[in-house]
């Protein structure tokens, strides 16, 4: 609200609402990044070979996100 006022004259004011339009948006991504210490593009081949991802969640909204949790039954998380 802005307000004008002078000896002269009463006060006056104006005020103006813009609406907001908040937009969450939440991204992940999954990548392999090492399989069975050959890199991303080493081969499974065998039972108990170690996969290494790596997973980026991205807050790409304008909003701030609280309580982000990531799950992934497979990794363990």
């Amino acid at each position: 609200t802005a307000t004008a006022d002078s000896d002269e004259t009463e006060e006056v004011s104006d005020s103006e609402d813009v609406p907001v339009c908040y937009d969450p948006v939440l991204l992940i991504d999954k990548v392999v990044t090492d399989v069975g210490g050959d890199g991303p593009d080493g081969v499974v081949n065998a039972a108990g070979d170690i996969i290494t991802y790596e997973i980026t969640v991205t807050n790409d909204g304008n909003v701030t996100l609280t309580n982000v949790t990531i799950t992934d039954p497979l990794t363990g998380l």
